[in-house]
């Protein structure tokens, strides 16, 4: 008896069974068509987004010359005074009157309320500078000497090499009478805040920086 494995193996197809396997054939070539046409977009679209690098984050932009003095400006005589009071002794109360720029010039006006046991008196005092003419590396934040509570503290704005190009006007009303004027390497604020004191050393600073760039010759 021949064994059924070795008909099949020799098995001569009719054209109709022919035609049948072909067509399986057709079935097979066109669904593998279509797996490999979804590999390649897979792969292309694996290999486009690895391809791609991310944008590197923009940092924040710096505040320019004209939105730094404008925000000293608007904000200095809201937040820079201090006020010293004991009983028996002079109590003072100073504050920052108005702060003015026309480019790198800066008028800076401060006023001190002081009582005395015979008597009060106002001391107004007038700065006139330019941000070019201060030291980037002398603006600077101190505890004061004053005797206040809580403790004050002193921002210094200071002159390249301690020229005196702050012009200083000071005039005194009251019991006391007095005008003077005079220049000076040194124009002090005085805070009762560290950290307000901070704050506007870094805009004097910036502010600084800028204007001593800007005023550099091009060529």
């Amino acid at each position: 008896m021949i064994n059924a494995r070795w008909v099949n193996l020799f098995q001569i197809n009719t054209p109709t069974q022919r035609a049948g396997v072909n067509h399986s054939h057709e079935r097979n070539r066109s669904a593998m068509k279509h797996i490999l046409c979804a590999v390649a977009l897979l792969l292309s679209t694996v290999g486009f987004a690895f391809g791609q690098t991310a944008e590197p984050k923009q940092e924040e932009k710096a505040p320019t010359l004209e939105e730094t003095i404008k925000w000293i400006s608007q904000n200095l005589p809201a937040l820079a005074g201090y006020e010293t009071k004991e009983a028996g002794k002079t109590a003072v109360v100073g504050r920052v009157v108005s702060v003015t720029f026309d480019g790198y010039s800066g008028a800076l006006s401060t006023r001190d309320n002081i009582e005395l046991s015979d008597g009060r008196y106002v001391k107004d005092r007038t700065h006139v500078f330019s941000l070019a003419s201060l030291d980037l590396e002398q603006i600077t934040v101190e505890r004061s000497k004053l005797d206040t509570v809580p403790p004050a503290y002193d921002l210094k704005l200071n002159t390249k090499d301690g020229k005196k190009a702050i012009k200083q006007t000071t005039v005194i009303s009251g019991i006391l009478s007095r005008r003077s004027d005079d220049m000076t390497a040194t124009l002090p604020l005085i805070f009762d805040s560290e950290e307000t004191a901070r704050r506007f050393e870094k805009a004097f600073k910036h502010a600084v920086k800028l204007s001593q760039t800007s005023s550099k010759e091009p060529f």
